[in-house]
């Protein structure tokens, strides 16, 4: 039996969509960032809160929540070489 469209849903039907990126505080923490997109802030920040909630009781380490600029730049802080900017991989929130 085949396949049905039915709708097909992509990134244009979000066009206000935010996208936010949550981030270790700790230089040289392994845990890494992730980022989710939302209309509603307030979601996003949820999504993020949930995924680092085990890394933030069991370290002590804090989270921090950005907004990347248009780029999808963000500066993760990673390693003693100091804060780099990256461009990080979209996570289950968010398409390339």
């Amino acid at each position: 039996m085949g396949e049905r469209i039915i709708k097909e849903i992509s990134r244009a039907d979000y066009p206000d969509a935010k996208s936010l990126l949550g981030r270790c505080t700790e230089p040289g923490c392994l845990e890494e960032p992730k980022r989710w997109a939302s209309p509603n802030t307030d979601l996003a920040i949820a999504f993020l809160r949930g995924w680092f909630e085990r890394h933030v009781l069991e370290t002590g380490h804090s989270i921090l929540i950005v907004e990347p600029d248009d780029a999808g730049m963000a500066t993760p802080l990673r390693g003693a070489g100091g804060a780099t900017s990256s461009r990080l991989r979209p996570t289950l929130g968010e398409s390339a």
